[in-house]
């Protein structure tokens, strides 16, 4: 077939679609035409394909295609004309058909002319996508796209150009992911890499599924979409471009498109979720173009109920965005964001979170030495804020206050995330909006930011990541001492808030509550009823700028704190039995009347060797951190000739060999004294018996007198606070 006859046939078919009429070659008083058809018995529409671009081809159809009109006319049938070129005509071919009142065109603008392809992109561009959205501006985020790699079920990995490359082949691509991993954001690029470069290429539309709410077919999808974007004219060719196979789908958020019925029948669920992908299978089912449509994972129990409730088949891929940046590509992310300082270890690298963290740094919300409390803080407010924007159903500080209270409830849950039930949100809606949750509460609730699904079977939810859950627990346990909340009964806590929750409850002191309120609250709250919340209390005290705590009356029974800082603290009153401790720092810690028995405490700091302080009794430690290398010692907040004692001791008494010179002893103390003071506390240690001088073969040799081990160990082991006769007299230095 000859490329003019391609041609005519191209025009043709597209004909059809535009007019909905049937065109067809015919012979027209003694002329063959390429594209006819009847609107009525007396209308017709004749269409005169070429690609010849020669000014006398064009005149010579103009003077046949007007010779057949007034003949029609003559007949009684009016004749609607069009010359359709491959190329766009010429000044003088447009002024030749004018006179004699036919249109000539472009196939691409009279293709245009029926879709416009180039508007409907313009107007999609003027908005989000999805919960692509950049806090400063309005509409898209426009910052650079980071490219990361997505897997398939078979471990086969694509770049974002290989899923273009799909789509335009025809593929049928599902992607899954987690809350907070850029599926909308990649939606945002494969729409502007699948951008056609000419009127005739598809086109791809974009439509987010959570504003289809109560759809159920796929002209009720794009007419919704359309008008939201005000191009209601638009509409009916937009369905028959879909039909014809011009448009490429985007599709995000499959499970955000309807409110779905909780229940607890996973058949029952699965129908549920069957009916609300009607208008998805209904539009994927219109056309044979390559696709995509996102979700978050877990939604569906597997694959195949996924792909059925879809409409897919088993050739369709399934790919997972990653969840979370390499470094690499965080740095570059947080760069292209237009953040360049240092990358804080502890923050979390999903891209909603880290977009967040250069965000928060560029308004100078926040800077790199605030720390992860005050980042979470801001970042917490920005999620919630976020949420309510995009949905449009509660303020921020509603739905804050919701995971706020669910925190609390996955304390009781065997890995502190979930399950959390639709009946545990419904509750902590009504408990924060003082009534229940309508139906339109009801999907939002499901949609909580940071919760995803435990499994696909059920309705019940979960944490995603403990950056979110334990910043919430230290949100909640700021707020029951803040609002002097009573009966709490946090004896079922299996959790405690985390070193992220203790850092959140230090941070929020004077801002949210006082020390003398978070002190009170611990001496009335007695007993295991109140055990784990005051845990979590006296953690967070201990981990603030307060020096001196006064806590006499206390009696902290059970509960766990991941991190109990008592370094440079002067502790009073502090009476702690059956709890576990992560870590517990005791480096030059001041206590009285203080006593932690019968607990497990993990890593003990701050003791060397096997003595721990008498006010640490019967307890489990499974490891302490031992002062056995120089390094080790500076990181003490020991003094300078604590630290050249210490440094002897360890070399002398806890190391091989009967005896050091001089110079090997005090090897590395260079920057901690000059040489007077390092000779002052060896000195002391050979005056006081410690220390014996002997002849070696090439000097002086300082051997230890092995009596006094015990004591040496004693010292080692309670630094600051030992009360030694030498320990006293070197910190005296």
């Amino acid at each position: 077939m000859s490329k003019g006859d391609l041609f005519e046939r191209k025009v043709r078919q597209f004909s059809a679609v535009r007019f909905g009429l049937p065109f067809q070659q015919e012979h027209l008083s003694g002329i063959n035409f390429d594209c006819v058809a009847n609107r009525r018995d007396d209308y017709k529409i004749i269409i005169e394909a070429t690609v010849n671009h020669t000014l006398e081809k064009i005149r010579g159809d103009v003077v046949r295609l007007q010779l057949v009109k007034q003949k029609l006319l003559g007949e009684g049938i009016f004749a609607e004309v069009y010359i359709v070129l491959e190329k766009e005509p010429t000044t003088s071919m447009i002024e030749s058909a004018r006179a004699a009142r036919i249109e000539i065109t472009s196939f691409e603008l009279f293709y245009r002319n029926w879709y416009d392809s180039s508007s409907y992109i313009a107007a999609r561009l003027q908005r989000s996508f999805g919960s692509a959205i950049n806090e400063a501006q309005e509409g898209p985020d426009t910052r650079p796209y980071v490219p990361v790699f997505f897997d398939d079920r078979n471990g086969h990995r694509y770049k974002l150009e290989d899923l273009v490359t799909r789509i335009q082949h025809g593929a049928r691509i599902v992607m899954i992911g987690d809350f907070g991993t850029g599926k909308s954001r990649c939606i945002q690029e494969l729409f502007s890499k699948l951008i056609p470069k000419t009127a005739t290429e598809k086109s791809p539309i974009s439509i987010d599924l959570r504003t289809m709410w109560g759809t159920q077919s796929a002209e009720e999808l794009i007419y919704r979409h359309y008008s939201m974007l005000q191009l209601d004219a638009m509409k009916e060719r937009a369905v028959e471009a879909l039909h014809k196979g011009d448009l490429f789908l985007l599709l995000d958020g499959f499970d955000e498109l309807a409110i779905q019925e909780w229940g607890s029948e996973p058949d029952a669920i699965a129908k549920s979720r069957a009916r609300t992908m009607e208008p998805i299978r209904d539009i994927l089912n219109r056309t044979k173009s390559g696709a995509i449509i996102c979700g978050r994972e877990h939604y569906f129990s597997s694959d195949n109920e996924m792909l059925a409730a879809l409409g897919l088949n088993r050739n369709s891929i399934i790919v997972e965005t990653p969840p979370e940046f390499s470094m690499e590509e965080a740095k570059k992310f947080l760069h292209t964001a237009g953040y360049d300082g240092h990358i804080p270890i502890w923050l979390p690298r999903k891209p909603l979170i880290a977009e967040m963290y250069a965000n928060f740094s560029q308004k100078k919300l926040i800077d790199a030495g605030s720390g992860r409390p005050e980042f979470w803080e801001s970042f917490i407010d920005a999620l919630c804020r976020r949420d309510s924007q995009i949905r449009a159903s509660y303020d921020p500080e509603t739905i804050k206050n919701i995971l706020r209270l669910l925190s609390r409830k996955t304390r009781t849950t065997p890995d502190g995330r979930g399950p959390i039930t639709p009946t545990d949100v419904q509750q902590a809606f009504t408990s924060i909006v003082g009534q229940h949750p309508a139906q339109e509460a009801i999907s939002m609730l499901q949609r909580l930011p940071g919760l995803g699904r435990v499994a696909a079977e059920t309705d019940d939810r979960q944490f995603i990541d403990d950056f979110i859950a334990e910043g919430l627990r230290g949100f909640d346990v700021s707020s029951i001492v803040s609002t002097f909340e009573v009966n709490i009964d946090s004896s079922e806590w299996k959790h405690g808030a985390g070193d992220l929750g203790l850092e959140i409850i230090a941070n929020r002191i004077n801002k949210s509550f006082t020390i003398i309120d978070a002190v009170k609250r611990i001496q009335n709250g007695r007993g295991k009823n109140e055990g784990p919340l005051n845990c979590d209390i006296i953690g967070g005290i201990a981990l603030s700028p307060v020096s001196e705590i006064d806590i006499s009356g206390s009696e902290i029974c059970g509960g766990y704190i991941s991190t109990f800082d008592l370094s440079e603290k002067a502790i009073e009153g502090l009476h702690l039995s059956g709890c576990e401790i992560g870590y517990l720092n005791i480096f030059n810690s001041n206590t009285i009347d203080t006593i932690i028995s019968d607990s497990i405490i993990e890593t003990l700091d701050g003791v060397s060797g096997s003595e721990v302080p008498d006010w640490i009794k019967n307890c489990e430690i499974e490891k302490k951190s031992n002062l056995d290398t120089v390094a080790r010692i500076r990181k003490t907040h020991l003094k300078p000739s604590e630290i050249i004692l210490v440094t002897i001791l360890r070399k002398t008494f806890f190391q091989p060999g009967s005896g050091r010179k001089e110079e090997a002893l005090l090897r590395g103390l260079g920057e901690y004294g000059d040489a007077k003071l390092q000779g002052k506390v060896l000195r002391t240690l050979v005056s006081s018996e410690f220390l014996q001088e002997a002849n070696g073969r090439s000097g002086k040799l300082y051997v230890p007198e092995r009596s006094k081990t015990s004591r040496a160990s004693k010292m080692m082991s309670q630094l600051q606070q030992s009360n030694d006769p030498i320990w006293l007299e070197v910190s005296q230095f």
